[in-house]
């Protein structure tokens, strides 16, 4: 079984890959399944339904996942491919502290429809990552650790989630030219992260999409995965994280293969908020 748990459609603001067309797609790869697991970033950016202040990027506004557009076209591909493809219904909560309540009524609103829920942090106090704005006038350590603090706080109260998403995201967004920092330094608490995680019948995912930028390695770190196995781990999905044709699906068997060299026995997908084991 091979089942891509990390994809975004054109309802995830960064992505234009119609839904449809990947999920044919992943038919076309032979895959088992996918999970849509549409992008929702409160904080930095708003509602669909209420768009007042988005940014703009190529010709439109960058807006949460229109929910029940989403929900509903979800449905159809369901019946229409179910009998060839599993369609899971998923979201990708970017969560901050600050923003907890609103995912919380979020949460509420579609738990009824939603199969996994993944927990990121892509921004911390409404400053991005990816364009430098958090890591800027902060030492290495200081904003890899303001990381692993901000994850830690933040699944330190919510706990409607399934699955923690590309857990060291932080390092592929590191621009400080000091290569890589030993984990050593932030080794307590990404600890008390999967401790948290486990305690609370949560998984961890084997993101794939930083190879398909041209990293070495998926995320997050095998020495991430090597503790999470310790700390008596076993919910791990894999994902690629994809926002356009061609990353569907990319690398799951680098994934599998790297799970497999760490001695996990098996991995997961989700159904109903449930996990379901499969043998590795």
């Amino acid at each position: 079984m091979l089942q891509d748990c990390h994809v975004h459609s054109s309802y995830s603001p960064e992505s234009d890959y119609p839904m449809e067309q990947a999920t044919i797609d992943a038919i076309r790869l032979n895959l088992d399944g996918i999970c849509f697991t549409e992008r929702v970033d409160y904080g930095v950016k708003p509602d669909w339904d209420h768009p007042e202040g988005a940014r703009f990027e190529n010709g439109r506004p960058l807006t949460n996942c229109a929910y029940p557009a989403y929900f509903a076209e979800l449905e159809e591909m369901r019946e229409r491919y179910g009998k060839v493809l599993w369609c899971g219904r998923g979201l990708e909560f970017g969560i901050q502290k600050e923003t907890i309540p609103a995912y919380e009524k979020l949460f509420g609103e579609w738990q009824d429809h939603l199969d996994m829920v993944l927990l990121s942090v892509h921004e911390i106090g409404n400053l991005e990552f990816w364009t430098n704005e958090y890591q800027e006038g902060k030492t290495q350590l200081e904003f890899t650790r303001g990381y692993y603090e901000a994850v830690l706080g933040c699944i330190e109260h919510f706990d409607s989630w399934s699955v923690l998403a590309h857990l060291d995201l932080i390092r592929y967004h590191d621009y400080s030219g000091e290569g890589p920092l030993p984990f050593e330094s932030t080794e307590d608490i990404v600890a008390a992260i999967l401790e948290k995680t486990i305690e609370g019948g949560h998984g961890l995912e084997i993101n794939t999409s930083a190879l398909c930028h041209g990293e070495k390695a998926p995320m997050p770190s095998r020495d991430i995965l090597t503790l999470y196995r310790d700390l008596g781990g076993t919910i791990l999905t894999f994902g690629s994280g994809c926002i356009r044709q061609g990353q569907l699906g990319a690398y799951l068997k680098v994934a599998e293969d790297m799970a497999r060299s760490l001695g996990f026995s098996s991995f997961c997908t989700f159904e109903n908020l449930e996990p379901h084991h499969h043998i590795l």
